[in-house]
């Protein structure tokens, strides 16, 4: 399995948006190509057990997960790293203080202080446990992204992407455009300028950049340096699913020539 991390470092790592729990879904986004998913907490409806689950299939299908926790407690980081998530992706990140507190959940001693289990899943449930080695491990390889989606955070971009542990500035579009009072109207040029703005300021830091949406948004998104894009299941499953009910609503002819109504 090409880890995420390493993903990133040579091109585009394309992924998917999961926001209920089936590990038959998350086994087959990895086997139909996409490079990793997320396991939407904040939104979604996962269970600890369906998102345990979640990476046992995730596992199997060689699809590396992130974990959107539903805050950035450290309590909620560590539940999505205890099962084996490739990082967090954290919301409504404001401040470079803040992120400095998720990275320090993220990393262990000596780069943070994220509670040691030695028993959980991530660490082989403690079988033949190498620790020094899966301690650096983690702290090498674990994914930090944090979210601007508002006013304060896009005023402190430039701050956040440049704290030390800090891997993705996420432009988050549809909460970035309801903070500056237009919801969902992402072709507002000036709305246009701060996230261009914000991807520069990332980017100057060097600091990776993401963001999730349809494939325009996420084409436009690449355009301007990002090399963390997602779209969600329904973004992929609508056209393909409206292509196929399209082309079975036309008139067809029997095996005996006989018209057949379209119903």
């Amino acid at each position: 399995m090409i880890s995420l991390r390493e993903r990133m470092r040579t091109g585009v790592a394309a992924g998917v948006g999961l926001t209920f729990a089936s590990p038959q879904l998350v086994e087959l986004c990895g086997r139909v190509g996409f490079h990793w998913a997320l396991i939407d907490l904040e939104h979604g409806a996962f269970s600890a057990d369906g998102m345990e689950h979640a990476f046992i299939a995730a596992d199997a299908a060689g699809l590396p997960l992130m974990v959107r926790p539903s805050s950035d407690r450290p309590e909620a980081v560590v539940a999505a790293l205890d099962r084996g998530a490739a990082g967090v992706q954290v919301p409504h990140v404001a401040t470079a203080a803040q992120a400095a507190a998720i990275v320090r959940a993220v990393k262990y001693e000596p780069l943070g202080n994220r509670g040691l289990g030695t028993s959980v899943r991530a660490a082989g449930y403690g079988v033949d446990l190498d620790l020094a080695a899966y301690i650096a491990n983690a702290n090498r390889e674990t994914i930090v992204c944090v979210q601007i989606e508002d006013r304060e955070g896009l005023a402190n971009v430039a701050e956040i992407a440049a704290v030390p542990g800090v891997d993705i500035a996420f432009i988050g579009p549809m909460d970035l455009s309801q903070a500056l009072g237009h919801p969902g109207d992402l072709a507002r040029p000036d709305f246009r300028r701060e996230v261009e703005r914000a991807f520069g300021a990332a980017h100057a830091a060097g600091t990776l950049t993401g963001t999730s949406g349809n494939a325009a948004w996420v084409r436009y998104g690449i355009d301007l340096g990002a090399r963390y894009v997602y779209t969600s299941l329904a973004g992929v499953l609508q056209p393909g699913a409206r292509e196929f009910i399209a082309g079975t609503q036309t008139t067809a002819t029997s095996p005996g020539g006989t018209s057949i109504p379209r119903r």
